[in-house]
């Protein structure tokens, strides 16, 4: 993350589009749409700010292009995260925090 350039802004933008997935099953076409809505706002927003940066229409392209490979990684990593408390509390090898069950 360092060699694309986050900065905290775009990494609050990152846990944004991480957290608004619109291909979650369990929601409704109402719920899909919002959620479809917040995430264009996201970029629009995140596009806004890497403008105001004074970064060229390619600098600007690239950048928004890094940030949006990292998000399905770090959604990887949540996943292992989560996978790997559940394999810790499983062979009771520390205690683990109930937010992370």
């Amino acid at each position: 993350m360092i060699k694309a350039g986050i900065d905290d802004y775009s990494m609050i933008a990152i846990y944004g589009l991480c957290l608004f997935q619109d291909y979650n099953a369990d929601i409704s076409s109402k719920t899909r749409q919002i959620v479809s809505e917040v995430k264009d706002e996201i970029l629009r927003d995140l596009h806004i700010y890497y403008r105001n940066q004074g970064l060229s229409d390619i600098e600007l392209t690239t950048k928004m292009s890094k940030i949006m490979l990292l998000v399905p990684t770090l959604e990887h990593v949540g996943r292992l995260f989560r996978e790997n408390f559940h394999l810790v509390d499983l062979f009771c090898m520390l205690d683990v925090p109930r937010a992370y069950k």
